[in-house]
């Protein structure tokens, strides 16, 4: 029997990293037909633009182009999901990445060798250039946590996720709208996917590159993402609550953690500039960003790092 799969790309302006994106996946889809003829995949483009900047990029491409006007990464996510209603399995990868060859193939075959999984993480990693600013090396810019293969993930990424879509039906989970301008809406998601019973496992081998924007590599725009995932991550926490006393709970959580971190880092910042150490006073600064975001964000307000 043919299984169908949806293989799903946001895109919101840049059709040069879009076109990258797509003459990636194709490779990776031929790789994944010449192992399973099984497999029936569409590729389908969801544009946020309200120009529609990706439609010329997709024209004369065996891809399905869909204009989503409602702004942000929740509407986009769900218009997927919705897209992807007549197939089996869902891939999720930003415009701004290119997969590996064997990068769809890998994703799918994890999923069938884990008989538990009801979705596939893959990795994720992010060239950066030679002559790289050491403040950023030194606070572990892009550096992404390590991860054994078949391990659990409580909480995943949306940038190179497979996802079961008969599973998703069964939780009843969609992409929260709170979280479409502040980003945090795949952690939203991918926890209440857990939270309903269903598992989500890692593979190393689904590699796809991130080509990161040159405007990133920046040491303002790595402090801004710290304050904004600190302050996603204490909205995120109150939002999963259960209960007003539970959402009074995370607020105090939210509130001692962000404390605890402009603390922490206040300290790890002075002592670098005693000791002369880059990485104490870069590493520390980055917690007083992220520990300010949770403080904002446990007393209700949302950074919009996607703000239009």
């Amino acid at each position: 029997m043919t299984r169908r799969i949806v293989v799903a790309i946001p895109s919101y302006r840049r059709p040069d990293r879009l076109s990258d994106c797509l003459d990636g996946v194709e490779l990776a889809i031929g790789e994944l037909s010449a192992a399973s003829a099984g497999d029936e995949v569409e590729v389908v483009v969801i544009d946020n633009d309200p120009d529609g900047s990706a439609a010329s990029v997709t024209a004369e491409r065996a891809v399905r182009y869909v204009h989503e006007p409602a702004p942000g990464l929740a509407a986009v996510r769900n218009r997927a999901l919705d897209e992807a209603e007549h197939a089996e399995l869902l891939v999720f990868i930003d415009d701004d990445e290119v997969p590996d060859p064997a990068w769809l193939r890998e994703l799918v075959g994890a999923f069938d060798r884990y008989d538990d999984a009801h979705g596939i993480a893959g990795r994720v990693v992010t060239p950066l250039p030679a002559d790289l600013d050491p403040w950023l090396v030194a606070v572990g810019a892009f550096v992404r946590p390590k991860r054994d293969d078949g391990q659990l993930m409580p909480t995943a990424a949306t940038n190179n996720l497979l996802l079961e879509l008969d599973a998703v039906r069964a939780a009843g989970v969609r992409f929260d709208p709170r979280f479409g301008m502040t980003g945090g809406e795949d952690s939203m998601f991918t926890q209440q996917f857990s939270r309903a019973g269903y598992r989500i496992r890692w593979t190393n081998a689904a590699l796809v590159v991130e080509n990161v924007l040159p405007e990133r590599i920046d040491r303002r725009w790595i402090l801004m993402r710290a304050y904004r995932t600190g302050n996603s991550s204490a909205r995120l926490r109150i939002a999963l609550a259960q209960s007003a006393a539970g959402r009074l709970s995370a607020r105090v959580g939210s509130i001692a953690s962000g404390a605890a971190r402009v603390v922490g880092g206040s300290g790890l910042w002075a002592l670098g500039g005693v000791t002369g150490s880059l990485g104490r006073r870069a590493r520390g600064r980055r917690a007083i960003s992220r520990g300010s975001g949770y403080l904002s964000g446990a007393v209700g307000s949302a950074f919009r790092e996607y703000g239009r």
